[in-house]
């Protein structure tokens, strides 16, 4: 009987990388955007997470996730492989601090501002968020987003970097 459950159990968990790997492979065939990501040196992420004491990735799937936990674009099948079981734009932390490392598209980088506004304004706990985005994504999304405006009356940004 227990070798029925563990073929049943690798079954299971095959069936779901293929799920997985395959739901990611269609989002590259129709991209219109300007590079999925940048993916990070693990160094930065030591960084992030003894520096900053980064816990989370707002921008990730089970196949670049670096620190363990990370929001998903498909949190249904992610779940089984890290995922905090939503989006970015549904996870609604009060204190923390968390890693964003978006699609880079024009539409995404601003709505993530956005909502990085709205979580800090609503939060009076320790809350902070450090993004990766390219000059050029960050030059089209940033000024005229919410976080620009909350930024400049609130001192909530306190250092962009530019490599």
């Amino acid at each position: 009987m227990r070798h029925d459950d563990d073929d049943l159990h690798a079954v299971r968990m095959l069936t779901r990388m293929v799920v997985m790997v395959r739901r990611y492979q269609s989002l590259m065939l129709g991209s219109r955007c300007m590079g999925m990501h940048a993916a990070l040196p693990s160094s930065i992420f030591d960084v992030l997470r003894d520096r900053f004491g980064c816990t989370t990735e707002c921008f990730a799937s089970p196949l670049n996730s670096t620190l363990g936990a990370h929001c998903s674009i498909f949190p249904d099948t992610d779940r089984f492989f890290g995922s905090v079981g939503c989006s970015f734009f549904d996870f609604w932390p009060v204190e923390g601090s968390f890693q964003c490392n978006p699609v880079f598209a024009v539409n995404i980088a601003f709505k993530m501002f956005a909502h990085i506004a709205e979580l800090l304004h609503q939060s009076a706990l320790c809350l902070s968020f450090v993004v990766f985005i390219p000059t050029q994504l960050f030059e089209k999304t940033l000024p005229g987003s919410p976080f620009a405006v909350d930024a400049a009356s609130h001192s909530c940004m306190r250092r962009s970097l530019t490599v």
